[in-house]
């Protein structure tokens, strides 16, 4: 068993001291607005005692939102929010679902969200990125995307590919078209090439056949 000396155990601790310092400064661990989030955690609804007064907070720091004249209304719903009976929520914990289920009750005879305001500020918060991770994925892909072979990409097909590779999980040589596009393709496929003058009127397009 290797053991250090005395002076190599204080160099090591002040290493470890410094690092974690260095941490503590970097990462907003005592941050308002992080503990002001707690007001998404559905388990923290009836327990979180600041809600309403964090949700006006952090409606303040979002001004785009436009709920600066609507800050009464909006604690008047968290403060009703936080003391509704567990039949009037969804009993979903997980943080999305429930959001989009309470965004489905509407008051009686109403075609509004019961808690219209802070659902407008709880779409918002839920937008907002944890890391830069998911970002820097998507200029990777894009960079995959638009590579110098396929650089006359028009804007709206880069866009196109880019949901695509983000939202489907499904492998590309699984998917089964329609019938119904292939006969779009087809038939755009045979205006492109009359068009441009790649084959006879009488001639038909390679693929282009049923």
């Amino acid at each position: 068993t290797c053991r250090l000396s005395p002076p190599h155990l204080r160099h090591a601790r002040l290493f470890y001291v410094t690092f974690l310092n260095t941490i503590m400064k970097k990462f907003p661990f005592n941050s308002t607005l992080l503990e002001d989030l707690r007001v998404l955690n559905p388990a923290e609804r009836t327990t979180y005692n600041d809600l309403p007064r964090a949700v006006v907070r952090l409606a303040r720091c979002l001004p785009q939102l436009q709920l600066g004249d609507k800050l009464d209304e909006l604690r008047t719903e968290a403060a009703d929010f936080q003391m509704a009976g567990d039949d009037d929520v969804p009993t979903t914990t997980d943080v999305d679902d429930f959001w989009a289920q309470l965004h489905a009750i509407r008051g009686i005879g109403s075609s509004t969200p019961t808690y219209a305001n802070l659902l407008v500020l709880v779409r918002a918060l839920l937008a907002l990125p944890a890391s830069n991770a998911d970002s820097e994925r998507c200029f990777s892909l894009v960079r995959k995307i638009d590579t110098e072979d396929r650089a006359h990409l028009e804007r709206s097909t880069v866009a196109s590919l880019l949901t695509l590779k983000l939202n489907v999980d499904a492998d590309c040589y699984a998917f089964q078209p329609p019938q119904e596009l292939l006969d779009i393709n087809k038939s755009s496929v045979r205006r492109y090439n009359e068009d441009h003058g790649s084959y006879d009127k009488g001639e038909a397009p390679e693929g282009a056949a049923e």
